[in-house]
This record gives C-alpha cells, sequence and structure tokens, in this order.
C-alpha cells in the first residue's frame, strides 16, 4: 500500500513539473520571425564579423529589423547578388543593386622601389613603422611590402608576389575593407568592379623626385592625358587620375605611359560586360539604401 501511495504522489509531483514547464515555455517563450530563419538560410554562413555583427542571425535579424522600420539594410559582402535576390523574395522588396567592391594596389614599387637600408625585423608594416616612422623606402608613399594587409584578409583573397607587392584574388575579394583599413600607406583602397584602369601609384612627389626614388611611379609627364581621346584622365597632386564612367578601354594611356603604372584590373571583355550593365545604373555609393 505504501509502494502505491509513493508511486501517485511521485506522479503528481512528476504532473505538476510538466504542467509548470509547459507554463513556463509559453509564458516566456522568444517569437522567432520566420523571415530570419528564412534570411539566415541564404547568407553565407561563415560567421566571419565583416559586415559589423556579431554572426549571420544577428544580422538576418537587423535586416529584417531595418526593414519593419524603414531604416538601413545590412548586407553580407560576401553573399553578393545571390544574398540581394534572396532578399527581395523574402522581405518583398526590390533592393537597388550595388556594385562589387574589390581591393586595389595602388603602388607598382616593390622591388623597384629604392632602399634607404636594409630592414631586420618583424615581417609586418605597422611593426617596421613603428620602430621607424620613415621606412625602408625611399618613397614614403608605397607600399613597405611586408605583408600586413595579407594576414589581416578574413577571405585569403591576397598574396605577396615575387616583387613583395600584395595581389589581389579578384575572384575571391569580397569588397569588405579590411586590407584597407589596416594598410598604413593607405595604398590600397576599394574600387569598383567595373573599373578597367587603375594607377598604381600614390607618390604625390614631382616627377624629378620620383625618378631618384622608383623606377615604377607616376612621375607625372602628361603623356597619358594627352593620349586620352574621350578626356577620362588628368592630373592631380602629382599623380595621373582616371575617371571611370569615362573611360572607354582603349588602351591609349596605357600605351602612353612611361613607367608603365596605368594598369588594367580585368579583361577588356569584361570591361565592356560591366559598362553595359552598370549603365543608367545608380552607384552604391551615393544611390542605394543599404551599406
Amino acid at each position: 500500500m505504501s509502494v502505491a501511495v509513493s508511486v501517485l504522489i511521485i506522479s503528481g509531483i512528476g504532473m505538476l513539473c510538466a504542467l509548470g514547464l509547459v507554463f513556463v515555455s509559453r509564458k516566456f517563450a522568444v517569437k522567432i520571425d520566420h523571415r530570419v530563419e528564412q534570411v539566415v538560410g541564404i547568407l553565407s554562413g561563415a560567421n566571419c564579423g565583416v559586415c559589423g555583427y556579431a554572426n549571420c542571425v544577428a544580422l538576418a535579424e537587423a535586416a529584417v529589423k531595418a526593414m519593419d522600420d524603414g531604416g538601413k539594410l545590412p548586407m553580407c559582402v560576401q553573399g553578393g547578388e545571390e544574398v540581394i535576390h534572396g532578399l527581395e523574395d523574402i522581405l518583398r522588396i526590390e533592393i537597388p543593386f550595388a556594385e562589387k567592391k574589390i581591393s586595389t594596389l595602388l603602388c607598382n614599387g616593390g622591388t623597384q622601389c629604392n632602399d634607404l637600408y636594409e630592414y631586420i625585423g618583424v615581417e609586418d608594416c605597422r611593426e617596421s613603422l613603428a620602430l621607424n616612422a620613415r621606412g625602408d623606402k625611399a618613397c614614403r608613399h608605397g607600399c613597405l611590402g611586408r605583408g600586413s594587409c595579407v594576414k589581416a584578409c578574413p577571405f585569403d583573397a591576397i598574396a605577396m608576389n615575387p616583387d613583395k607587392l600584395p595581389v589581389v584574388d579578384r575572384s575571391s575579394c569580397v569588397g569588405c575593407g579590411t586590407c584597407v583599413e589596416v594598410c598604413p600607406r593607405n595604398v590600397l583602397r576599394l574600387a569598383d568592379a567595373s573599373e578597367y584602369y587603375s594607377v598604381a601609384c600614390s607618390s604625390k612627389e614631382k616627377g624629378k623626385i620620383v625618378r631618384k626614388q622608383c623606377t615604377a611611379g607616376c612621375i607625372a609627364c602628361r603623356k597619358c592625358v594627352k593620349a586620352c581621346p574621350v578626356d577620362a584622365v588628368r592630373i592631380a597632386d602629382n599623380l595621373a587620375v582616371i575617371d571611370p564612367e569615362k573611360c572607354i578601354g582603349c588602351h591609349k594611356c596605357q600605351e602612353a605611359c612611361p613607367t608603365e603604372v596605368i594598369v588594367p584590373l580585368v579583361s577588356l571583355s569584361t570591361f565592356r560586360k560591366f559598362k553595359h550593365r552598370f549603365k543608367g545604373h545608380a552607384r552604391a555609393d551615393n544611390k542605394t539604401d543599404f551599406h
């Protein structure tokens, strides 16, 4: 008899606990927006944090909240068009197309730039400047070649070449800007994927000084300006500047450059495809409603 009573008491306690758990779970349940789960499903899943959020779930929640509140829509820098189209379907909105950004080097010096002394120390650009703010290169504007950008890139999209210059894999680069932020010499910039030419030099010294420092620097000779048939090239602060909106990819400026600092970023066929695709589209830096 005592055994039966014990079983009944224990069973009763178990039922009360179960009912309590049901009540608590319903009372304090966190409602999950199904749209958040859908957005998470189309994100990269890398949880890299490059977007500015701790993980993909946090980004998805922010995207849905921005949609409901009418704020700026955060984006996954890895996702590209696939994520944009997915968000349009899930949130039932039309997102202005943002042209992809790709890290681009503004220096062609490397081993062609004279050394002031032999550097022996940590292979890191910032560390080398901490020891000597002038750096070991004759050009105080150029790449130091110690690979801080390579180490900082979260997508392994940058590698050093034999000339001690970083080379960006355009297919792997997502335009997160991490390398741009870490470079102490500011020789990396985010360029539109449709840009054909880039001036691979950052020195603002006069041509006479540049010649003494580096054989691969812009000397502001204006030959590129004279050669361009569409007035897409100008000289500013002793540097050639190319207007990507006007550039037609005719190669005239590249052929005229005596120091070969005007370099193509993509093939001509790719450039023409981009030109056709983005013609008339708003650019991401001043027209779209997300970042």
